[in-house]
Formats: C-alpha cells, sequence, structure tokens
C-alpha cells in the first residue's frame, strides 16, 4: 500500500524535467495527429491520453508556476502597494476568506452565463439554450444561498443553520440535474455539442483540466472542515468543473471529428453525461441524507 502511494505520489509530482520531457512531445504529437486527414489511428488515442497526462501535471503545478511568478514581480512598486492592502492580506491567510470569495467570484459568472443563454433562448426560441439557461441558473441559485449565507455568518458558527443550508442545496441538485440530463439528451440526440473557434478550443481544454484538478484538490482538503457551507461550495465548484469537461469533449468531437462519426460522437457523449449526471445525483442525494442526519441529531 505504502509502495502504492509513493508511485501515485512521483506521477502526480514528477520532477520538473520530467513534466517538461513529456508535455512537449505530447503536445506536439496531439497537435500532428489533429491536423492529419486519417482518423480512427491508435496512435492518435495515445497522443490523446499524453496530452491530457500533461495538462494534468500542469494544474497541480499551477499553484507553485504562479507563486513564482508573483514572487518575481515582488519588487515591483504597485505589486507592493497591492499585496500590502488589508484584503489581499486577509486572502493570503484566510483560506476560508479564499473560499469566500471563489463562491462570489463564481456566482457573477453564472449570472452572466445564465442571462445569455435566457436571452438566446427567448430570441430564437431554442430548447437548448434554454435547457443551459435553467442550469446556469440553479446553478447560481445554489451559490447565491451559500455565498449569501457565508458573507453574513462566520464559518462554523452555527452548524445547524449550516446543514439546514446544505439540504436546501442537495433538493435544488435534483432539478439542476434534470436540466443537465435534458442538455445531454439533445447533445446525444443531434451528434453536435458545443463549438470553440479556433485556438479557443485549446484555451477551454486547458481551463477545463485546471478547473477540474484543483476542484478535487480543494474538496478533498476542505472535506473535514469544519463548516458544511465551506464543503457545500467545493462539491459545487466540482459539479461545475465536471460539466465543464463534458462541454469540452462535446465540443472536441464536434470541432475535430468527421460526418462518418456521429454514432460515435453519440455514444461518447450518451456515456460522459450519463456518468456526470449519476455522479450529481449520488452528490445530491449524499447531501440530503448527511444534512437531514445531522439536523435530526440536533434536535
Amino acid at each position: 500500500m505504502k509502495r502504492g502511494n509513493q508511485w501515485l505520489k512521483w506521477l502526480l509530482f514528477p520532477p520538473t524535467w520530467v513534466i517538461v520531457l513529456v508535455s512537449i512531445p505530447s503536445f506536439v504529437w496531439m497537435t500532428v495527429e489533429l491536423i492529419r486527414p486519417d482518423d480512427g489511428r491508435w496512435t492518435a488515442y495515445v497522443s490523446y491520453a499524453l496530452a491530457a497526462y500533461s495538462f494534468v501535471l500542469i494544474c497541480v503545478r499551477t499553484h507553485a508556476i504562479v507563486r513564482a511568478f508573483r514572487n518575481g514581480f515582488a519588487n515591483v512598486k504597485w505589486i507592493q502597494k497591492a499585496l500590502n492592502t488589508s484584503f489581499a492580506r486577509r486572502y493570503q491567510q484566510d483560506r476560508i476568506f479564499r473560499a469566500e470569495c471563489a463562491v462570489g467570484i463564481g456566482l457573477v459568472i453564472n449570472l452572466l452565463y445564465t442571462a445569455l443563454n435566457v436571452f438566446h433562448a427567448v430570441w430564437y426560441r431554442s430548447l437548448w439554450s434554454a435547457a443551459l439557461g435553467g442550469y446556469y441558473l440553479l446553478l447560481a441559485l445554489l451559490r447565491f444561498m451559500l455565498a449569501s449565507y457565508a458573507l453574513r455568518h462566520p464559518a462554523g458558527s452555527n452548524l445547524r443553520a449550516e446543514w439546514r443550508r446544505c439540504l436546501w442545496c442537495g433538493f435544488v441538485l435534483l432539478p439542476m440535474n434534470v436540466a443537465l440530463a435534458v442538455v445531454v439528451g439533445l447533445v446525444t440526440r443531434s451528434g453536435h455539442g458545443f463549438v470553440y473557434p479556433g485556438v479557443l478550443v485549446y484555451v477551454m481544454a486547458l481551463y477545463a483540466f485546471y478547473a477540474l484538478t484543483m476542484a478535487i484538490v480543494n474538496l478533498v482538503r476542505y472535506s473535514r472542515s469544519f463548516s458544511p457551507v465551506i464543503t457545500a461550495t467545493k462539491m459545487i465548484t466540482l459539479i461545475s468543473a465536471m460539466v465543464s469537461m463534458l462541454a469540452l469533449e462535446t465540443g472536441l468531437l464536434t470541432q475535430f471529428g468527421t460526418a462518418d462519426q456521429q454514432e460515435f460522437n453519440r455514444i461518447m457523449t450518451a456515456a460522459t453525461g450519463g456518468v456526470v449526471c449519476a455522479m450529481v445525483l449520488v452528490m445530491a442525494v449524499h447531501t440530503i441524507r448527511i444534512s437531514a442526519r445531522h439536523i435530526r441529531k440536533d434536535d
């Protein structure tokens, strides 16, 4: 068991020279495979797997890269002033405050996505946009419920109230999962998904892998937090990251697939979408069950 953990640690946190040695050739190889006209080669799938592994390695090291980048500019005058503000010092030292800020930022982004999809659904009478708008609206509602509580109460000060808030979040996850299932069904039926023009697909790939990696890391880090609300925010972030990965998959299949791969695209989208929906359902039921148990215990 100990030896297995050492191997896993080495695979996720190898030396820098290993990351460079794996990442650069895998990205070049994947690019060559993508621009070649032939499809269905086993070498393409190997290049995709290596590129995905390289993305994970880079995402895990992102925090260290950002810290090194910031330290390199630590002597810049205006950066020193910005880092010496009370907000910056609290953000660096208080991890609960960082989690609360992340909830607020996610809420603003979700509201923008909701407004965009609702406008598109009404203007173009698009069921696809309506389902996406419903998903982002419920996701924004979840984050609003958590952010509104976190801003008004210190984390962990009233566990009973926090478990009640988590209970409602679990109930909101159920209709949100229905909206997500509708999106997956529409994508599976049409055979087309999200479209990312040009090099934006690579940017979205990097973001999706980074978001998923950091969501898993933060969920594990805060899984034993004394604040159920903070743990719930990390669970919501993980759900959002999984949906981003699903969107990335449909975008890659749409952009790089061919006309004779429609059935394959449908199978892959249905399989991945089914797994994501099943995981969201499990999270919803688990949240409701755990929250109700703690509430009954406090009665």
